[in-house]
């Protein structure tokens, strides 16, 4: 095959072995050595465009043996060639190229060079690098080189690309040192938002990490709370979730929210919810339920007397699916009293918790509700699935004489 060939398709992630397998680190997969070198020599002696294919297809491949030809390409002339070939050792992940990939990081002006720069050297870990990220976290530094003709035609600073990049590899380096750099820099109102970015990488350096994500949730920006509640909760770590339990009480419904989605979502069986089941919004009361509502027993069958019809409605549908909450005494009476609830979204969520709950007892009033030309379509539809549901003949006798008028 011919080295156009060959590139066109590895490149596309066809070879003549059939599809190249890019999650696999391993240099066998769907290239052979020999297609490897006649990559490489296309990236060495190429036209443009066929350089940049090349070092493309080198990094769906993977195999290392293109890493100093890849180096070399860190050198090339066309940003294109340069961009793929950082690209290719973010994927390949080989530390002799750090030292280049390094001078592209700090003296490369593409933005994109940059970007893969930082993917390849936080691969490997690169002792220089995170230096280097603190300071591009900070600000545009002076120090490294930037594409200063496409800000000034287009507008847009590279810089906040950048920014973000350093900020996540931060965190996913455990750099703890840059706690004080990452908190300062999402405080900073000059800067873009970087909250989520910047809270997702401090839940990762336990435990000073989650002390100074924790400390947002004094923030007067209820937005930057309800970030952190989430980062917190979502944190596998238990002083942060302890964390999150505080926004329960936060004055604003979004951050109470935030904090107890995560909460429920994560350890659904923590008592630390046990407020939220009775938060003073029906949102918070509603999304609790649906999510940890199974092993809040007490909280569910209380909430059926709630005032808000959607939390009624969730605790009626999380009864339907954990009939076994429903043992205590009089429960099915409650259940069949909502059946006639003014709220139609509650009363079909009943007639969906009594079929289960009440089995061929349920008969006589799903019967009343299929019957009824006054009850929405919709829920003499649910009257009639929950009929259909049951087991036995008589039911299913009396509900043809109900239709049959």
């Amino acid at each position: 095959m011919s080295a156009i060939g060959v590139l066109q398709d590895v490149a596309d992630g066809s070879g003549p072995r059939g599809p190249v397998d890019i999650s696999s680190r391993d240099s066998g997969t769907g290239a052979s050595d020999a297609d490897c070198a006649t990559l490489c020599e296309v990236l060495l002696h190429g036209a443009d465009v066929h350089r940049a294919l090349a070092a493309h297809a080198l990094g769906r491949i993977r195999n290392p043996s293109a890493a100093e030809t890849l180096i070399e390409a860190l050198l090339d002339e066309d940003e294109d060639v340069r961009v793929e070939a950082a690209g290719a050792l973010a994927r390949i992940g080989d530390p002799r190229a750090n030292r280049q990939l390094l001078e592209n990081l700090v003296g490369d002006p593409s933005a994109q060079v940059k970007l893969y720069a930082i993917d390849a050297l936080a691969r490997t870990r690169a002792p220089e690098l995170a230096g280097w990220l603190r300071r591009l976290l900070a600000g545009r530094d002076e120090e490294v080189a930037w594409d200063e003709e496409e800000f000034s035609q287009s507008g847009w600073d590279d810089w906040v690309d950048v920014q973000l990049k350093a900020l996540a590899a931060l965190g996913d380096l455990g750099v703890r040192e840059a706690i004080p750099d990452i908190a300062k820099a999402i405080r900073d109102e000059d800067n873009q938002d970087l909250s989520d970015v910047g809270f997702a990488a401090l839940a990762k350096l336990v435990p000073e990490g989650i002390t100074a994500l924790a400390g947002f949730l004094g923030d007067q920006d209820p937005r930057r709370r309800r970030r952190a509640a989430t980062s917190l909760a979502a944190s596998p770590d238990e002083s942060a979730r302890k964390a999150a339990a505080r926004a329960l009480d936060d004055p604003s419904p979004g951050v109470r929210l935030a904090a107890a989605v995560g909460l429920a979502t994560q350890t659904p069986e923590s008592p630390q919810l046990a407020g939220a089941f009775g938060d003073a919004d029906p949102e918070v009361r509603a999304a609790v339920l649906k999510l940890a509502g199974r092993h809040h027993g007490a909280a569910v069958i209380g909430s059926l007397d709630d005032a808000s019809g959607s939390v009624r409605k969730a605790a009626l549908e999380v009864l339907a699916d954990a009939p076994d909450l429903a043992d205590a005494g009089g429960i099915v009476e409650r259940v069949r009293g909502l059946v006639t609830d003014g709220d139609d979204d509650v009363a079909g969520a009943a007639i969906g918790a009594l079929t289960v709950l009440a089995g061929a007892d349920a008969v006589g009033e799903l019967l009343l509700v299929l019957g009824d030309e006054e009850r929405p379509e919709r829920l003499r539809l649910a009257a009639l699935r929950g009929l259909a549901s049951m087991e036995g003949t008589n039911h299913v006798e009396a509900m043809a004489l109900v239709l049959g008028g």
